[in-house]
């Protein structure tokens, strides 16, 4: 019921807007079109992303509905799966279920609806580090092995979809649980 009043947000603000304009300004749009159709929004809330109990990074949601339905707003020739995660990385952000990506820059209407399932996620994640041969073509086949657990680790815990630099801050962290020295850098 609400991704249904939040597209016909959507509908009205494609249809009514050129599609020439920045991601802001059909945000600006869609939180007007929402609030006239009665519903609470909020705008570019900020949420601390953990990395087992460790502060890795902020997530900004472009919209959130009610508090139950994550919006990601895009101005974009097409969608591509990359949207797609990063709309459900905003869905399991605020731990609810249901998301939408909402392009606005394609020549004719684009939306994808998100369904996320912590339970069925965790039903199907594997937490075995990568079978790696160990050849003459590795120079450090241990050390590989350990940074390449180590990156499938954090993958597999935070899952698709999030800013480069919170992957980079959770591989920081996990590297160092493993015991390797590691500096970032930019």
């Amino acid at each position: 019921e609400i991704t249904g009043e939040i597209l016909r947000a959507y509908y009205e603000v494609y249809n009514h807007t050129p599609r020439y304009y920045p991601e802001y300004i059909f945000e600006k749009a869609m939180i007007v079109e929402l609030q006239r159709l009665g519903h609470a929004v909020a705008q570019q809330d900020e949420y601390h992303i953990y990395y087992k109990e460790h502060f890795v990074g902020i997530q900004r949601l472009d919209l959130f509905v009610l508090a139950e339905v994550a919006v990601e707003n895009k101005v974009v020739e097409k969608l591509t799966p990359l949207h797609k995660a990063q709309g459900l990385s905003y869905v399991k952000t605020v731990g609810k279920m249901v998301g939408l990506v909402l392009n606005f820059g394609s020549a004719k209407p684009e939306f994808v609806r998100l369904y996320y399932n912590p339970a069925e996620r965790l039903a199907t994640a594997t937490h075995e580090p990568p079978k790696l041969p160990r050849t003459k073509e590795l120079l450090y086949p241990e050390l590989t092995e350990v940074i390449i657990g180590g990156l499938q680790e954090v993958h597999t815990t935070l899952g698709p979809g999030f800013v480069h630099r919170i992957y980079q801050n959770a591989t920081y962290y996990e590297l160092g649980l493993r015991g390797l020295a590691c500096q970032p850098h930019k």
